[in-house]
């Protein structure tokens, strides 16, 4: 069972004190104060729920979520506010690739961390140029507030909520103009399963109506190196449950590609070696993390700060417990590690400088370096030969026999069920390796 973040606990003892779930059980919500709810937490990080795997224990078990009604008021209801997206294709996804501005030298295109430079390089690429089909001009960002609005939306049980809203706070990534349209950006630097619609759609109901010109929101992520870009429009634009996900391109900025051939000839230099990760001897659990892209956008996180595990958990959206699954798979690479903070004895992750040295790199020396990390990996370095050789889909079982044989399996005397349950995480991250593969 994961631990309870600061969240967690805030929001158990608010529904504990302030009898939360009663009005909520009788018909539907309640309405908090910044007030009710600053004894237990700053108001703020209590509302701030991005997404869906983030929400407070409490609020997972009862089904709620939380809307802002004003600077100082929320309700929490069953309400829908969470917008999935669509799975990356794989194993090749189209990407677009674009050059570096001529003559630009003050703005880095690699080594991304912060959200703020993911959106300025990618107006100065004219990425934002060629997805919202004109020349733009950045004309807002920030916090803000709102006017008085009002909206309907879904319940989890299929019923309609109607809300009122006057003067919530909201911040802005990036709002775009051109002569056709204003570009609302929400931006991420790493890449979620779902987002919190209420991020686009508060400021497209404040902008709406201030404006005569069409308002469009763009929801974009960074990972991986990909920018990638979704254009949310609202069939209804006083129903927040009208979202819909349309136009939808990925871009890349950088020359070099890595092919195939260099993939299989790291794999074989290591094998001939026997330079393998031996990170297990030190007692660092072998990865349980099914996504190697999100062990990438983890490490960049920390790259732009370290964290406690509280505040990496809510920041990622994840749970203390995966949060620690791909913590310990940057660790066991060699990326990330931990120390006590100076005034107190909260442990800070962070990143390793060979990490900050690697992610500084262009596109193509970072990920044939990631490449090596994971390919120093004795049974993924053989599951992905084996995938070369056979050009099949990978068979489970094969790939258990390959990591029961290996020396981490022997040394550390891993069970069944444990080589079946890590096997998953060898076959996601040979995918991941063919994904990179572009030629």
């Amino acid at each position: 069972m994961s631990k309870p973040n600061a969240n967690d606990s805030a929001w158990d003892k608010a529904f504990s004190s302030l009898d939360l779930l009663g009005p909520i059980r009788r018909q539907g919500w309640v309405d908090v104060t910044a007030r009710d709810l600053r004894e237990f937490r700053e108001p703020r990080l209590m509302a701030k729920i991005d997404y869906s795997s983030n929400r407070p224990k409490i609020f997972r078990e009862e089904d709620l979520n939380i809307l802002a009604l004003s600077s100082s008021h929320y309700r929490i209801g069953k309400f829908n506010v969470f917008h999935e997206l669509p799975e990356t294709l794989s194993p090749h996804p189209p990407i677009t690739r674009v050059q570096l501005p001529v003559g630009i030298e003050s703005l880095a295109f690699k080594g991304l961390t912060s959200e703020s430079a993911v959106v300025t390089s990618a107006h100065a690429a004219g990425i934002l140029d060629e997805f919202c089909g004109a020349e733009l001009l950045l004309t807002s960002f920030g916090r803000m507030r709102t006017p008085s609005f009002h909206f309907s939306i879904s319940g989890a049980s299929g019923d309609r909520f109607e809300l009122q809203v006057d003067s919530a706070t909201i911040e802005i990534d990036a709002a775009y103009e051109n002569p056709r349209a204003l570009h609302i950006l929400e931006v991420k630097n790493h890449r979620p399963n779902d987002f919190n619609m209420r991020q686009l759609y508060y400021p497209f109901r404040t902008w709406k109506s201030k404006i005569k010109k069409p308002v469009q929101c763009v929801f974009m992520t960074f990972s991986n190196d990909v920018y990638d870009l979704h254009e949310i429009s609202f069939q209804d634009s006083a129903d927040f449950s009208s979202a819909l996900i349309g136009n939808r391109q990925r871009f890349m900025v950088g020359e070099g590609t890595i092919r195939v051939q260099d993939l299989e000839e790291i794999a074989h230099r290591i094998a001939a070696m026997q330079d393998w990760n031996r990170a297990y001897r030190e007692r660092i659990p072998f990865p349980q993390a099914d996504s190697f892209t999100r062990v990438v956008d983890l490490v960049t996180i920390l790259i732009e700060r370290p964290m406690s595990v509280s505040d990496l958990s809510e920041h990622y959206g994840f749970d203390t417990r995966q949060s620690d699954y791909y913590y310990n798979a940057a660790r066991y690479l060699g990326l990330a590690s931990s120390a006590k903070a100076a005034r107190s004895e909260t442990e800070l992750r962070g990143p390793t400088p060979e990490a900050i040295k690697l992610f500084a790199e262009p596109y193509r020396s970072k990920f044939l370096a990631l490449a090596n990390l994971v390919l120093r990996i004795e049974p993924i370095n053989a599951t992905f030969l084996l995938a070369q050789e056979q050009g099949a889909k990978l068979d489970p079982r094969a790939v258990q026999e390959i990591f029961a044989r290996s020396d981490e399996a022997q040394w550390l005397g891993y069970s069944a069920s444990t080589i079946e349950r890590r096997s998953q995480t060898i076959i996601a991250w040979v995918h991941w390796l063919a994904s990179i593969a572009e030629a």
